[in-house]
């Protein structure tokens, strides 16, 4: 299958089937009244928190007022006319307030606190990986994921978990006790162990999510595993600061400091590139073309956090194996899937 390609270096990403029907977020906020005014109020009670953080990196006052100003601004507009722009949705919001941010010379205002929980995670990747390879392979898979969605609890973008983040730094061992016992909300973890060990993938692409725990002690024993077993692995983060999320420069950087913890971190099968986008949500249809040439073989595609997995393409189907991992850490995206706030999610749908 052949990448589509778009202006501007982004292109179709190769493994989404139905592309003309396809709809990155599932609600629609010109439509759902109910959800617009939720999301309008959410943006607007969490961009205190961000102005807050950019002061911490020494954001001139004036340059925070005029970006809250101009995206409150942008906010008042779509609750007197939804449709203003066509379409409405989580991720055109997203996309407008860092285009905001930027244009306010505001960029990566929660730098130190991404640089907190990489500092604090890193030190426990030996012991980690010590613990998981003492366990069986299902076993092992198993508690990989429940790192996963332990390290997914670490997201400024959801106010549940954000103001707790923003203070101190959450132990790796006592957010492991925060994940509900099994079976989880969606529980694919059976069907996924079965399928991994009758037929181990070739290529596998990992949508990364946040920095800190979520990246450390579950994006990598992850890659590492399927490493072991033989799969080439492609982990693609943002090619610039949003929130919390892992840019490409700052994987990079935590994959050199790993490789001194186990060398399979340097191996040729495993590879890094930028996915194209500053939000995070993403837009399938638009994707860095690198990324996109890179994953027309692939036969296993891994969404990892909310954002990226649940409030958008939760509806994707695609041509290979598809594994969502992510925490329901914002009451509305929970109830917009029929779960409830801090439900797990590791949902494996194979090749459609």
């Amino acid at each position: 299958m052949q990448s589509q390609h778009l202006e501007h270096g982004l292109a179709v990403f190769p493994l989404l089937r139905h592309v003309d029907s396809y709809q990155p977020c599932h609600t629609d906020l010109i439509t759902d009244a109910d959800a617009r005014e939720y999301w309008l109020r959410q943006f607007r009670t969490l961009m205190p928190m961000q102005m807050a953080a950019a002061e911490s990196i020494g954001v001139p006052e004036s340059a925070r007022n005029n970006a809250a100003d101009a995206f409150l601004s942008e906010l008042d507009q779509f609750e007197q006319c939804p449709s203003r722009s066509g379409q409405l949705n989580i991720l055109l919001l997203d996309t407008i307030r860092q285009q905001i941010l930027f244009d306010h010379g505001i960029v990566d205002e929660f730098r130190l606190i991404k640089q907190r929980e990489n500092a604090a995670t890193l030190p426990l990747l030996a012991d980690w990986l010590k613990n998981l390879d003492g366990l069986d392979v299902a076993q092992r898979i198993e508690l990989i994921l429940r790192g996963m969605l332990a390290g997914n609890l670490f997201d400024m973008g959801a106010e549940h978990t954000a103001r707790e983040f923003a203070g101190a730094n959450v132990p790796f061992d006592a957010a492991l006790q925060r994940v509900p016992d099994r079976p989880w909300y969606c529980d694919g973890v059976e069907m996924l162990i079965t399928t991994w060990q009758q037929r181990p993938w070739r290529k596998a692409i990992i949508f990364a999510d946040n920095a800190g725990a979520d990246a450390t002690l579950g994006v990598l024993p992850l890659a590492r595993e399927l490493l072991r077993t033989g799969t080439e692995v492609i982990i693609t983060a943002n090619d610039k600061p949003t929130w919390n999320d892992i840019t490409i420069d700052e994987l990079r950087g935590l994959l050199s400091k790993a490789a001194s913890i186990d060398p399979i971190f340097t191996s040729p099968q495993l590879r890094t590139i930028a996915n194209g986008t500053v939000t995070p949500l993403i837009d399938l249809r638009q994707v860095n073309r690198e990324l996109a040439d890179i994953s027309t073989d692939a036969d296993l595609l891994v969404l990892v956090g909310m954002g990226r997995s649940i409030e958008s393409n939760w509806q994707a189907t695609f041509s290979c194996d598809c594994l969502r991992v992510a925490m329901l850490k914002d009451p509305h995206t929970a109830q917009s899937v029929g779960g409830s706030l801090f439900d797990a999610v590791a949902r494996f749908d194979p090749a459609a």
